[in-house]
Parts: structure tokens; sequence; C-alpha cells
């Protein structure tokens, strides 16, 4: 029996010395699991600090710039000038000659050192390392900052805001993301998107700007005479039409712009969904005849009018035909002095939520009246984006394009679709 003995004891020592062994292994795995964590604490510490230190900076920077410009911002309020065109270019140069990448945040106003922002955009195409800062100028005096890194073709982005409260500089909102998707066009618009997702209601993640600059009689034209109809509730930029043929215009969309266009005051016949409203022929009539050389024989043929009390039906647009919001906006590109004294403008459609800087072309002829006021005198869409793309051809030089109508243009309600949202037409209306 000695040898059961001495094997368990040989044995017992055995499982002791494994044991041993076992809890020192364990704890060496232990106190270095317990020193990795530490480790990436440290880290992740040593990370939030740098990245606060970085906020802090971009944070004190902006408000020193907004202090360099004190002087200019309470001149304009004083005058009440904050929400002018004057007024942010003063701003913007002021914020070039401090050596930023600057431009307004409609677009506007030519970009300062845009270089800078053309040399990120193109080493983020080469994937290769580079940094850029954005300053687009609001009205009141404030700006929306974009600090912006690229590393191997991707693109992160400290979007932050500057506003001024109570006199003080004021930076309201920090925000840090990588960037979705982006796209820099050979026109040189830099368009970019934070990822939403589906179903998520807030404000739209696309961002665009125009680096390159634009010539500036272009901007004069597009600002003066192009811009107060742009595509929003309307489609005069968006199908073809002329003074002998006004069919496809939707006459009461232009009279709401260019009501307010004519009197600068907000159109007043809104109502509640469903309302129906009797316009004097005369003032629905000379309202179009201002900006367009339309006879009164063509008004009513592309409207509702009442021969009895000489009055135009209008029905303002409700929750059955409103537009869908991010249109694009229209910028005059070139144009043209035709023989007859007459003006042809090459307008296209910058899109900024669909990343396009010509969403849709066209021409439009206009008359410059000694007023200084202006006629449409016709427009010829010559090309979407999506044709110009399919033909390998500039949209302005092709004659075989496409020209469907805009998909963010809705068309007012029929009489049929009226009746069956809102009950009906009105006794007074019916023939």
């Amino acid at each position: 029996m000695w040898w059961k003995e001495k094997t368990g004891k040989s044995v017992f020592r055995k499982m002791r010395y494994s044991i041993g062994i076992f809890l020192i292994v364990a704890c060496t795995f232990g106190f270095n699991g317990c020193a990795t964590e530490e480790k990436d604490k440290g880290h992740e510490k040593q990370s939030e600090h740098a990245e606060g230190n970085i906020r802090n900076q971009i944070i004190s920077d902006s408000k020193k710039l907004a202090e360099g410009y004190r002087v200019l911002y309470e001149e304009a309020e004083k005058e009440e000038q904050l929400d002018t065109l004057e007024f942010r270019q003063q701003v913007i140069s002021y914020l070039g000659e401090a050596g930023y990448s600057a431009v307004d945040l409609e677009n506007q106003i030519d970009m300062t050192h845009a270089e800078q922002v053309e040399t990120f955009c193109r080493a983020a195409e080469n994937k290769k390392k580079e940094e850029a800062t954005i300053l687009a100028v609001l009205d009141h005096g404030g700006f929306v900052r974009y600090d912006l890194t690229t590393k191997n073709g991707k693109i992160y982005a400290r979007e932050s805001a500057l506003n001024w409260k109570d006199n003080k500089p004021i930076v309201d909102y920090y925000h840090e993301f990588e960037v979705y998707d982006w796209k820099y066009t050979e026109k040189g618009y830099l368009f970019m998107e934070e990822y939403h997702p589906p179903g998520y209601d807030g404000a739209t993640g696309d961002i665009g700007f125009r680096v390159k600059p634009l010539d500036p009689k272009c901007r004069e034209l597009n600002r003066h005479y192009v811009l107060p109809i742009g595509y929003e509730l309307n489609n005069m930029l968006i199908t073809n039409w002329d003074p002998a043929d006004y069919t496809n215009l939707e006459l009461y969309d232009l009279y709401e712009q260019m009501y307010s266009m004519k009197y600068g005051e907000i159109f007043p016949y809104r109502g509640e969904e469903g309302a129906e409203y009797q316009i004097p022929e005369q003032s629905f009539e000379e309202v179009l005849q201002t900006y367009l050389p339309i006879s009164p024989t063509q008004i009513r043929t592309q409207t509702i009018y009442k021969e009895q009390n000489r009055t135009y039906r209008y029905r303002p647009r409700g929750l059955y035909d409103c537009e869908l919001p991010f249109v694009p906006y229209p910028e005059v590109v070139s144009y043209e002095k035709l023989e007859n004294g007459e003006l042809k403008l090459f307008v296209e459609a910058v899109w900024i939520k669909e990343k396009t800087d010509c969403a849709i072309a066209s021409e439009l002829v206009v008359k410059l009246l000694d007023d200084g006021k202006v006629q449409y005198i016709s427009n010829r869409v010559v090309g979407t984006e999506e044709t110009e793309e399919e033909s390998g051809e500039n949209a302005a030089g092709s004659a075989s394009l496409k020209t469907e109508p805009a998909p963010w243009y809705t068309p007012r309600l029929t009489d049929e679709e009226w009746e069956g949202y809102y009950g009906g037409i009105s006794d007074e209306w019916r023939d």
C-alpha cells in the first residue's frame, strides 16, 4: 500500500504546484488586464483632454475674430443694416484679411482664400492629410464655422456657431461628425453631408459652399432679376414659355411671387385651409403685366375669371399641394446681350440637398426697363443634371436634352382634387 501513499502525496504535491502556477498566471493576467484597462482609460482621458483643448481653442479663436469686427457690427446694428449683403461683405472681407476662408451662408459673395479650400479638396481626393477652416457668415453678424480635417480620403468636421447676444459674441453650438458623403465639382462647389438615420425629422445634414469665384456681373444680374423669382413655389425657370405661349406657366404661383416683388410686402391672400378669394381684375392683371408682356386674354385663358363681377378666383396652396423644403436656388453663370437690347441669362439650379450645382439649366431672356424693373420675356430649359450625364455634353450646348419637370416642384390642385379634399366648388364660381 506504500505506493498509494507515495503516489497520493506526489499527486497532492503536483496539484499544489499546479494550483500555485495557475494562481500566479491568473494574477499576472489579472494585473495585466487591470493595467491594460487603466492604460485604456488613460488614453481615453488624454484623448478627451486633447479634444477639449481643441474645442476651447476654436471657441476662443472665434470670439477673438468677432471682437475684431465689433466696430462693424455695432455700426451696422445702429443703422439697422445687420441683415444686408453689404454688411456680410464687410465681415467676410475682415475675416479674409485675418487669413480665413470666408463666405456667406447663401453663397452670394465670393469666398476669401478659396485656394485653401481647393487645396483641401484635392488632398481629400488623393487621400492625403490636410486641414481647412471655412467661416460661413450669417445675417446679424454671426457665423457658422467648419474646422475640417481629411485623412485617407475621409473628412471629419468640427462645426460650431457664433452669435451676438447682449452685445457679446457667444459660441452657443459645437458639434463633431465624420462627413458621410462629399463632392467637389468642376464648377467649384464643395458639398458635404452629415449622416442622419432614416426617419430623422430635424434639419438637413447637407452643406454646400461655392469655392471658385463667380463673375460680379453675373452675381448682380442674379440678385436683381432671378433670385426674387427663384425655384420656390413656381415653375417659371423650369418650363418652356414665351409671349406667344404661356400655357406651361402657372400664373397663380407667379401672382404670389410678383405681388411681393411689386409692392415689397408679404402676399396678403393667405387664409385657412381650402379658402377661396375674389381678386379684382385690375389688381390681378396689373401685377402680372408688370413683369410679363401678357395680355388680359392670355391671363383669363389660364385662370378662372368671372365676367359678371370682373374678378379672378384665387386659392392659396395648402396641405395637399405644398412644396418640399430645401429647393434649389438659381445662379446666373453667364449672360449674353441680344441685338434688341434684351439679355439672355444662362441660369443653373444649385441644389445643395442633392449635391449638384446644376440640377436644371435654362436660358432666361429679360428686358431691363428704364425704372429699374424687369420684364421676363421667355424661358427655355436646355438640360438637367440627368440628361447632361447621359449625353456627356454641357447642358447649355446640347439641343436634344429632355426637359422633364423639376422633381421638387408640386403642381397646384386641379378642380377635381380640390373637390375631393375640400368638398366642392363655391356656387359663385360654377358656370
